[in-house]
Parts: structure tokens; C-alpha cells; sequence
């Protein structure tokens, strides 16, 4: 399942999207864990841009702001997984 949205929030663009993937496996690895695995899987991002401007070069260049985290859930232990990230930058086109 996949959600996005996209908008503007006074000169700022705003795009939010979240993913959820659901898996289950029929045979349990018996090394591991006597139960069959069973994951969700989530990735949730939001990125912040800021309008393209001009750099002295004659490239476009647009600063943005983006943050994304990942989350597995699981019925075994072993197989939990946690995690976030943040990145400021700049894109360009050329």
C-alpha cells in the first residue's frame, strides 16, 4: 500500500508519502525460529523544497530538506529493524 501527497505551503513544496508492505513466508527457518516469519515492513518520508533560483554558473539550483524513516515489524525478534535518516541538499538540472 502506497500513499503520497504533494502541495504547496506558502513558496515551499511539501511532498509526504508512506509505504507499507505486509510479506509472510510458509515455511519457517528452523535455524532461526521454530514460526513462519511474518513481516510489515513501513517507509515514511517528507521532503521540503524551496523554489528554483539561479545559481552564477546558469543552473537552476533548488536547497531542499528531506527526512525518511524505515521500520520492520516482525513476529521474531532477529528480524526487527529500525532506522532514520535526514539529508539537506541542493538539486539541479542541467
Amino acid at each position: 500500500m502506497d500513499l503520497a501527497v504533494a502541495g504547496m505551503v506558502g513558496d515551499l513544496s511539501v511532498t509526504g508519502s508512506l509505504s507499507r508492505q505486509w510479506t509472510g513466508k510458509d515455511v519457517a527457518d528452523t535455524l532461526v525460529s521454530p514460526l513462519r516469519p511474518k513481516l510489515r515492513q513501513d517507509v515514511r518520508s517528507l521532503k521540503v523544497r524551496h523554489p528554483a533560483t539561479f545559481a552564477p554558473g546558469g543552473f537552476p539550483i533548488s536547497p531542499y530538506l528531506r527526512v525518511m524513516s524505515r521500520s520492520t515489524k516482525s513476529n521474531i525478534a532477529n528480524h526487527r529493524r529500525e532506522g532514520a535518516e535526514a539529508a539537506i541538499g541542493i538539486e539541479t538540472v542541467f
